[in-house]
């Protein structure tokens, strides 16, 4: 509903008139996860990445006329002619299951409104009660929280984006159908997804594939990712290189010697507490804007930083990347890589220039950190990738549980040494890392880091890889069997090194002064420290097992 008697409003944006009629439009793709990992095979998932990333480009010429204000990561969000609002939602609709053949998109779309009254937010006031319940408990509750008279605008155009983004919800929860291909019994299913019936052969492995997943592998062979082109661009524009190596063919090619790939998820903190900073659509599409490209510089730069150019240059690319969102991405790489490249990226994108420029755009307080977190998961190469996907979900969140308290960015990571069931990361953390006796608890693990612990625990990581593997898997062992334990096992190697003993005492006194520079921490029995609910932690055997997976071997610009 709009307040009578508004006068003031946006400019008017092409092809807009300030008085007229608009919807805003938002669409986001369904179970975009369902699609991008439904099977192991990294053709296939490079193919399906590239499908969405064609359709956002056919969406964007679609939406030409009109004023599209963010299109990237399976999500879009547009001002339309109220005119022709239904028509372009069933033209959407309709465009992403012709293109994708299986991917389809919930759009919802705002009543006509004014194109002035947009920044001035949905107010619900006298109007908005008569269109509600007449009677009962609920006009009692509605009456009992609305003003009168009517509410003035305190949020502007974010208030309009958080009631699309409930509305969105709903809608997709209300969906009861999807594309299903049934396999009938006596049809032989698909060798790669396992659920649709087997068409044809693949020319390249002769497996049996469904016609569905023949044309996202066929896809993911023929190119690079949309973002791995762009990331080839951005070297030859920024650093001077000609070409970058060809693609992996597969997972196993991307793993390399080592056998184990880390997969990434990064997504950034605090934004939605940007919507509610949001003035007006042109605010939003200068946001929007500037996340896209602060995201997508920062993962290009943590890549050059990580590998340098003389890795880049060779066959093939050590790394896949999978997706880039507006805040968000996805990439795959090896396992000695990830630790690295992943603060890398967080760091990059915290202290990027259009990210900090956004502080100026939206006038936001400083109590508003623009930061990232990050889930990483290292396994196996055999491991299914929505699996560790589903993993790298649940360290994320708990990565931003503690960029709630941080003003920078954070970072959880977890490595499956043996085989698990669960995608619960605490399933796996707790049995593994936590301990109790009848006298005190005492962790194993001091995960999730913040950048700078996490920059720190590297530094003396590459120390401890400079003694014995013999005593550094003393060490290691030791620690569960208890802190004081521990401490004497870990002493008792330190004695044995003679000339070299000060450096081990120091490299566990800068483990411990990680986490004793956390508020409400206090220092415990050598590299042991309380955290502030009394639990006893160390950073010793995080550091041991970067080691172990080679971590430390990437220096500034590359492997060293």
């Amino acid at each position: 509903m709009r307040e009578p008697g508004r006068e003031q409003g946006i400019e008017g944006h092409f092809p807009f008139g300030p008085d007229d009629p608009v919807c805003l439009f938002l669409g986001d793709v369904d179970s975009i996860k369902s699609f991008v990992y439904e099977t192991n095979s990294l053709p296939e998932i490079r193919g399906a990445s590239t499908l969405l990333t064609d359709v956002e480009e056919c969406l964007r010429q679609l939406l030409k006329e009109h004023y599209l204000l963010y299109c990237a990561g399976g999500g879009f969000l547009a001002i339309v002619k109220a005119d022709q609002a239904e028509s372009l939602k069933d033209q959407i609709e309709n465009l992403y299951q012709t293109k994708t053949h299986l991917a389809t998109i919930t759009v919802v779309l705002s009543e006509p409104v004014r194109y002035k009254d947009l920044n001035h937010g949905p107010i619900v006031g006298e109007e908005g009660l008569s269109e509600g319940p007449k009677q009962g408990v609920a006009q009692d509750l509605l009456i009992s929280h609305l003003p009168s008279p009517p509410a003035k605008p305190v949020k502007g155009f974010g208030e309009w984006l958080t009631f699309l983004v409930a509305l969105l919800r709903r809608e997709k929860r209300r969906k009861t159908i999807a594309p299903f291909i049934e396999a009938l019994p006596f049809q032989q299913r698909c060798q790669s997804c396992g659920k649709r019936p087997a068409s044809q052969r693949d020319p390249v492995t002769a497996d049996w594939l469904c016609s569905w997943c023949q044309i996202k592998r066929e896809r993911g062979r023929k190119q690079r990712t949309a973002f791995t082109e762009n990331f080839a661009q951005w070297v030859k524009e920024e650093k001077g290189i000609g070409e970058i190596g060809a693609r992996p063919e597969d997972l196993d090619q991307l793993a390399g010697p080592e056998g184990k790939i880390a997969l990434l998820y990064a997504d950034g903190n605090n934004m939605g507490d940007l919507l509610r900073w949001v003035s007006h659509p042109d605010d939003f599409q200068k946001v929007s804007s500037a996340l896209i490209n602060g995201t997508k510089d920062a993962l290009f730069r943590g890549l050059f930083e990580t590998f340098g150019p003389e890795r880049l240059s060779e066959s093939p690319l050590p790394f896949e990347i999978i997706a880039i969102g507006g805040d968000d991405l996805v990439v795959v790489t090896r396992a000695s890589a990830g630790w690295l490249l992943a603060l890398r990226v967080l760091q990059n994108f915290q202290n990027h220039p259009q990210i900090r420029q956004i502080i100026q755009i939206l006038n936001l307080p400083g109590t508003v950190p623009l930061t990232m977190s990050a889930g990483l998961v290292i396994a196996d190469v055999k491991y299914p990738v929505r699996f560790l996907f589903d993993l790298a979900t649940g360290l994320l969140r708990k990565a931003k549980s503690l960029a709630k308290q941080q003003p920078e960015g954070t970072l959880c990571h977890l490595w499956l040494r043996d085989p698990v069931v669960s995608e619960n990361p605490d399933d796996i953390l707790q049995p593994l890392f936590h301990f109790q006796t009848e006298q005190i608890r005492y962790s194993l693990t001091a995960r999730p880091y913040t950048v700078k612990e996490g920059f720190s625990l590297l530094e003396q990581a590459k120390v401890l890889a400079s003694f014995p593997s013999s005593q550094r898997r003393l060490i290691a062992e030791s620690l569960p069997r208890g802190i004081l334990f521990s401490v004497n096992t870990t002493l008792y190697q330190a004695a044995r090194m003679g000339e070299r003993s000060r450096e081990l005492t120091d490299a566990l006194n800068q483990l411990s002064q990680i986490l004793t520079q956390r508020g409400g921490a206090r220092k415990g029995v050598e590299f042991w420290v309380f955290d502030p609910s009394g639990e006893c932690q160390t950073a010793l055997l995080d550091a041991l097992e970067l080691v172990e997976l080679n971590a430390h071997s990437y220096g500034s610009e590359g492997l060293q």
